[in-house]
């Protein structure tokens, strides 16, 4: 008598379903897959702190420039002294990026700028823009991989239970 071949596929779902366990490396590969998914998004945080800080000290240089124009009655175009925005800035001293780049201050009308590259405004808008397209082909990618796993897992069932019901019935041997 002739037995059906089972597949790799068929032989975990049949040890699934009928209380087994699955093979550890089909285990093992389902965690290392979801472990890489989840790590995806963290991958692009580690400059992110320095880079928010110091867009925040830009910011806080330019309200100090606003209030020293203001309150002195600048133009654009006059220029300012780092040690004219201390009276201006929290704690008296003029902020320092954590990734060590210098800042320029620049005249009135001109926003300060940061020696790093990518600490800007405009930067960080086009970073989080890209990050947000990535997630969203993330998303579309699990969304058709989880289709192809319930349809091999289907797949998988199916040859079981067939191979299940040759086993069952003799007259259905080859």
């Amino acid at each position: 008598m002739l037995m059906a071949q089972r597949s790799a596929p068929a032989k975990a779902v049949e040890a699934w379903t009928s209380g087994g366990v699955l093979p550890v490396k089909t285990m093992r590969s389902g965690i290392c897959f979801a472990f890489v998914i989840l790590l995806l998004p963290v991958r692009g945080l580690a400059d992110v702190l320095p880079r928010t800080d110091c867009i925040n000290n830009l910011r806080h240089l330019a309200g100090a420039k606003e209030a020293l124009a203001l309150e002195d009655k600048l133009k654009p175009g006059d220029p300012v002294q780092p040690d004219m925005l201390k009276g201006y800035l929290y704690g008296g001293k003029l902020p320092k990026c954590l990734a060590g780049g210098v800042y320029t201050i620049g005249p009135i009308g001109v926003d300060p700028v940061c020696s790093v590259a990518g600490h800007s405004e405009a930067a960080l808008r086009r970073d989080m823009e890209r990050q947000a397209r990535n997630e969203r082909i993330l998303v579309w990618l699990l969304v058709v991989f989880g289709s192809a796993v319930a349809a091999w897992a289907a797949l998988a069932i199916r040859a079981a239970r067939k191979h299940r019901n040759v086993a069952a019935d003799p007259s259905l041997h080859v």
